[in-house]
């Protein structure tokens, strides 16, 4: 049904389903066909010029909240970990997502436990560099910030493009979602 909107918007036909999401319920097999909003201009998040602090668009990609000195690459992760430096891997997913891929060695601390504060107390004493990771690298970027306030001083760092950019550059057969 995409497909077939597509080439109908495409050919400028009329009826097409733009400002309207078609819904089917797999229970009845039943349609039906609801009205979208339109974007609010003055919304902070989605209209026009939005500025709203700690948020960022999902449509543009990766955030980009970190210097880069406050970041690594996955390729000098795979050397830290070839050599044997010492570090503390961190992966800020939920753990229900750690069974599907999962690097070795690696510390599970979700997301909410940086909000949280408890994150502070299970890494006060970890080796450094602390190194987040999460499965595209935003997430880790919001968990160094907050990390950084609750450890001010430690050495913390985020993966750049997390465990996707650990596949593309590090290892092609490990399993991303």
């Amino acid at each position: 049904m995409q497909a077939f909107q597509a080439i109908r918007v495409l050919q400028g036909e009329d009826g097409v389903l733009a400002g309207r999401l078609l819904l089917f319920d797999g229970a009845d097999f039943s349609l039906r066909t609801v009205r979208l909003r339109s974007r609010c201009p003055e919304c902070v998040v989605c209209g026009l010029g939005h500025e709203l602090p700690g948020t960022y668009d999902m449509c543009d990609g990766p955030l980009h909240l970190l210097d880069e000195h406050e970041r690594i690459s996955a390729s000098e992760l795979a050397t830290l970990r070839a050599q044997k430096s010492p570090h503390t891997l961190v992966d800020v997913r939920p753990p229900h997502e750690l069974l599907i891929c999962l690097l070795d060695e690696t510390l599970n601390i979700p997301l909410d436990k940086f909000y949280s504060g408890q994150a502070a107390d299970d890494l006060s004493n970890a080796a450094e560099p602390v190194l987040l990771l999460c499965r595209r690298g935003n997430d880790s970027q919001l968990a160094v910030r907050l990390l950084q306030k609750l450890l001010p001083g430690k050495a913390i760092q985020d993966v750049r493009g997390g465990l996707y950019a650990w596949r593309q550059h590090v290892d092609s057969q490990f399993p991303v979602y």
